[in-house]
Parts: C-alpha cells; structure tokens; sequence
C-alpha cells in the first residue's frame, strides 16, 4: 500500500496532516478545530454580533471566548455544562 502524502495547514505551513494507526484522544481534534475557526475567521466575524452580551467586570471574559469555549466542548463530546469547565481553549 503506497503511502498518503501528509497535507499542510493552510495557516501554519509547518503543521502536516496525515493518517496513522495509533490509537489518539478526542484532544487531537481541537487544534484543527481551532484553525478552521481562525481560517474562516469566525472570532472576527462573532465579535461585533455579540457586543450587547458584553460584560463590566474587571475579571471579564469575552463574550466570543465563551461561545468559542461552548463549541470546543460540544465538538469534544460534552455532555452537560459541568463538562465545559474540562475545555477552556482561549486564545
């Protein structure tokens, strides 16, 4: 069986990917999840939507934080909000 060249990243050209036959965690998937959310640019396009959840406290997080934090859990297999404190994928 002839082996699959490893396709890069579009935003770190480093970074190739490819199949292998070693068992890997859910983890795994977080980084691609996180650079197809930067390759589409969603952080960019949530922020001005969700201007009126914006918060006053100093210890603020952002609103787009939270709702990118909720998405990595869900595709990470979260099952109830307890689980989301596992995730905190933050930039």
């Amino acid at each position: 069986m002839r082996a699959r060249q490893a396709l890069a990243s579009p935003l770190y050209p480093k970074i190739r990917f490819a199949f292998t036959d070693h068992p890997i965690t859910v983890w795994a998937g977080a980084i691609l999840l996180r650079l197809y959310f930067e390759l589409i640019g969603l952080r960019a396009a949530l922020a001005p939507l969700l201007v009126p959840f914006a918060k006053t406290s100093n210890n603020q997080i952002p609103a787009v934080d939270v709702l990118l934090a909720w998405w990595y859990g869900l595709a990470l297999g979260a099952e109830r909000f307890e689980h989301l404190t596992r995730y905190s994928l933050t930039t």
